[in-house]
């Protein structure tokens, strides 16, 4: 699962959580730690990747700098 949740994954608040409780009681788990929003001064992990990573433990995600907003895509690979 993947999109803008609107919730800084780097952060640990409240929110942040919750959303990693609900993630959890689908075994899904947060796997971007970068940042993927950049706006002046800030810098958010608020669009994610969420997978199960106990099916799923060959992977890499990195960042793809698209120019065009503010948001920066994430790309998923397979090893």
């Amino acid at each position: 699962m993947c999109g803008d949740v609107s919730i800084d994954c780097l952060t640990d608040n409240d929110k942040k959580r919750q959303l990693d409780a609900e993630l959890l009681t689908y075994n899904l788990s947060v796997i971007v730690y970068f940042p993927t929003r950049s706006q002046g001064y800030s810098n958010t992990t608020i669009d994610n990747i969420f997978t199960d990573t106990y099916k799923f433990i060959n992977f890499t995600v990195s960042l793809l700098h698209n120019g065009l907003l503010d948001h920066d895509a994430q790309v998923l690979k397979n090893k």
